[in-house]
């Protein structure tokens, strides 16, 4: 049988966990189904689709990977280092007392996030049917809205959600927000945002239904009241929708834009929504000040970070810096730069949106380690960012015909 077909069978049920399937309580922790199936076919399915790769390439992937692990190894052992963060962390929120190194659980946090970069790399090498992977995510993101919007309505089909899904539907600081499936409205709106920016990569809105699936979405997102994926999947499209004019109506569409966002800015400042959104930001900079503090008092956890401690980010570079130190988050910012600069001129400008998208919105959020998220980015949004056959093709001078 095809490896291809069964990774493609096997990225649809990814979908459908990732969205649908309920953790399950396992001591104090929580076992995510999404997260055991992506270990099972990384496991079968990597090795067959590897074999079936030309030896250059299987070649390079090892070397990338080993090297990988081997990075993920130094920053778990490093990680035994570090001193207890709680004491700092609880003058400013609530956070983990039991933050010092653990074997058992940092080491099945490490397995996860390895496993999910190398499910991506499976899958930029595989060549599974787009098309049915596509179709699940329209599906589960529709359904996921539904949700959302049931939740928004019936108070008890709110309630009814925390309960399968294990959630606090009145915990702070979301009390008044609504998440369907997800467990948190940033989880949900984070999701949706690049589910929907996807979906406009495959699935052109040139129908009816199309449109009113993505107007779904969309209804969706803002229900959740999370600004920041929201914030994220706009500038993204304008950006990519400005670097498509001429520069001369390029600047002047930029300026316009940059005048009407700062007079809503100043129309909102005292707006109380807005208001609690701008103190959360400020909020965030004394934890990241935190992170900062420790790393600068030891060279070596400048460099190699703090290990995969259990403490909240809210900034993914700062979770790269934190976890890994700065040397992790150079060669991040390094490779996702080179990828940037190699397929650019083969991307499309609705293409280019995704990868605009992830790095904007990760700014305020820890976009790439929501577990719904990665499973969305390495299902479908791999699939997504691949050129497409046309776009390879250097254009042709078109020939007058014979007379």
């Amino acid at each position: 049988m095809n490896p291809n077909r069964l990774l493609t069978f096997a990225l649809s049920i990814q979908l459908g966990l990732a969205f649908f399937c309920p953790p399950v309580p396992f001591g104090e922790r929580l076992i995510f189904g999404a997260d055991v199936w992506l270990f099972a076919w990384v496991l079968i399915l990597g090795p067959w689709v590897l074999a079936q790769a030309p030896m250059t390439v299987r070649r390079s992937f090892i070397i990338r990977f080993g090297l990988l692990a081997l990075l993920f190894g130094v920053v778990f052992l490093h990680g035994a280092t570090r001193p207890s963060l709680a004491p700092e962390f609880n003058r400013y929120i609530e956070a983990p007392k039991d933050d010092l190194f653990s074997f058992g659980r940092e080491a099945v946090v490490a397995a996860r996030f390895f496993a999910w970069i190398l499910a991506a790399g499976i899958v930029s090498i595989a060549r599974p049917d787009s098309r049915p992977v596509f179709r699940v995510l329209a599906a589960c993101s529709i359904i996921a809205a539904a949700s959302i919007f049931a939740g928004a309505s019936f108070p008890a089909a709110r309630s009814g959600l925390g309960e399968i899904y294990l959630y606090n539907p009145d915990a702070l600081p979301w009390p008044e927000r609504v998440y369907g499936v997800f467990r948190s409205p940033i989880e949900a709106c984070v999701t949706l945002s690049l589910s929907f920016l996807i979906l406009l990569v495959a699935e052109r809105p040139d129908s009816w239904k199309r449109r009113t699936g993505f107007a779904f979405l969309i209804g969706g997102i803002i229900l959740t009241k999370t600004v920041t994926a929201l914030v994220a999947a706009f500038a993204a499209l304008v950006i990519v929708g400005i670097a498509t004019l001429p520069p001369k109506r390029a600047r002047a569409v930029f300026l316009g834009i940059s005048a009407a966002g700062a007079l809503i800015l100043i129309a909102l400042w005292k707006n109380p929504f807005f208001e609690s959104k701008r103190n959360n930001l400020t909020f965030r900079l004394k934890p990241w000040s935190i992170y900062w503090d420790f790393a600068a008092a030891r060279f070596d956890r400048f460099l190699l970070g703090l290990g995969f401690h259990p403490h909240f980010s809210d900034n993914f570079y700062v979770f790269l810096f934190s976890r890994g130190g700065v040397f992790s988050l150079i060669l991040a910012v390094y490779f996702s730069f080179i990828g940037w600069i190699r397929h650019r001129n083969e991307w499309s400008p609705l293409q280019k949106a995704i990868p605009l998208f992830v790095g904007l919105s990760s700014l305020t959020v820890d976009t790439p380690i929501l577990r719904p998220v990665a499973s969305v980015m390495i299902c479908a949004g791999m699939l997504a960012l691949r050129p497409r056959p046309h776009q390879n093709r250097e254009r042709e001078p078109k020939k007058r015909p014979v007379s």
